[in-house]
């Protein structure tokens, strides 16, 4: 594989509210502001911010000079930090937002492997993790072995886009799978996986047609879902030459087939499942409970007393970061809240969080509201939809507030008139 360099350009990022969110966050006082809307922390006034931001269109903030911010976005800013605030911080705002509008130019390089892995990768100083000791040694070890690999690296001109980059195998000459994206670091923001595409499409003179795909097509670390690129007119002959893997075993060369002839643990490549054999049968390899493959001990996952391979292991386990334990997928509940997603087990779901019936979100048992029709309120939404009587200290929710007359509900104005009769 040659290197090849190529100029491009990233446009405008129209749409996307998390880089005015994040710049909200840094040049608003929210810890102020939190304290004095009556929130009890600023986590929770932050989430109330993120909200009312998706309610805008973030695509039409700005005329195409990139100068000039519509009224939606700066009455939300005035209505949550106030007039005088956002009028001393408005000029700077709308320049550093600006930015996220205008092109930036980059660029783009695909270069052999090595490379990346000699100069120890782009931002741990510990170096690459495919090396020698690193977390992904193995995966390193797969790429050494493997043709058609390379590293796609963009560096963009200014520091409105973070630098970055991401492992291209050419499966064919008219198909690639990129994968192990890393950008978005030091803050500046995330280059998106589009802009790789584009990048291969300027190096090789290709059309590409491509779609994110969460199907495991690497045995390397993904890092993120992986993309996978389709030539529509040309192909990457131009920029790689090798296409077919050799055996390990027997020296033969094959395409590759993920079913069959790869080795999740990385040491080789094999292109029968006879040779798969020959190379794993010795002690340093379990053999996985579920489909009998053979998978190194260092690589290989345990639970509830099994051995598996990391493929059998994540169709039928996850790992609950509360209580610390392998379990079932069946019992794998999904808790949202705001701008992040956890996965933990049915227990520790119950046992810490409860959905709010108006937003959907799940939060914490000890922030939740319950009414006396039985519905679980968020604060928020708590201090929006439902009342407490000053008199039974009761929470009514529904047509029960409704019914309210100076803090009381409707059984205590009754009883409260027939004190006075």
């Amino acid at each position: 594989m040659r290197n090849v360099v190529a100029e491009i350009a990233i446009e405008n990022g129209g749409g996307n509210q998390q880089p005015i969110y994040d710049i909200i966050f840094e040049m608003f006082d929210m810890g102020r502001t939190a304290k004095s809307k009556g929130f009890d922390s600023t986590l929770a006034y932050a989430q109330t911010l993120w909200e009312n931001l998706l309610q805008i269109d973030c695509a039409k903030f700005y005329l195409p000079s990139g100068a000039k911010v519509t009224r939606p976005l700066k009455a939300l800013l005035e209505e949550q930090f106030g007039k005088e605030a956002v009028k001393i911080a408005f000029a700077e705002f709308c320049k550093r937002v600006g930015h996220i509008y205008i092109e930036v130019k980059a660029q783009a390089t695909l270069r052999n492997h090595y490379f990346t892995i000699e100069e120890g990768g782009l931002w741990n100083d510990d170096g690459s993790c495919f090396l020698e000791g690193g977390c992904n040694m193995h995966c390193g070890q797969w790429i050494d072995a493997s043709p058609g690999i390379g590293v796609i690296t963009i560096k963009p001109e200014n520091k409105t886009y973070s630098k970055g980059r991401i492992i291209v195998w050419f499966k064919s000459p008219t198909e690639a799978h990129m994968v192990n994206l890393y950008t978005g670091r030091g803050g500046e923001r995330e280059l998106p996986k589009s802009i790789f595409v584009k990048a291969l499409e300027a190096m090789s003179g290709t059309e590409i047609s491509w779609k994110q795909t969460s199907e495991e097509t690497l045995v390397i670390y993904l890092n993120k879902s992986p993309l996978v690129l389709t030539c529509t007119k040309g192909n990457f002959d131009s920029i790689c030459q090798e296409y077919l893997f050799k055996c390990t075993e027997c020296g033969k060369k094959y395409e590759y087939d993920a079913n069959h002839t790869w080795s999740e643990d990385a040491y080789y490549n094999a292109c029968s499942d006879k040779c798969i054999d020959l190379l794993t049968d010795d002690e340093d390899h379990l053999e996985c409970f579920e489909c009998g493959y053979r998978v190194h001990h260092d690589n290989a996952f345990h639970a509830q007393g099994e051995s598996y391979c990391e493929s059998c292991y994540n169709e039928r386990f996850f790992y609950c970061d509360c209580c610390n334990e392998d379990c079932h997928q069946d019992d794998a509940v999904e808790i949202v809240n705001g701008r992040y997603t956890q996965i933990i087990c049915s227990a520790c779901a119950g046992e810490r969080y409860t959905e709010c019936e108006k937003c959907g979100l799940h939060h914490e048992n000890d922030s939740i509201t319950e009414t006396t029709s039985g519905t679980f309120y968020c604060e928020r939404c708590a201090s929006k939809y439902t009342a407490e009587c000053r008199a039974c200290e009761e929470v009514y929710d529904g047509s029960a507030v409704e019914n309210f007359r100076d803090g009381l509900c409707e059984d205590c104005i009754v009883e409260e008139a027939e004190e006075v009769a």
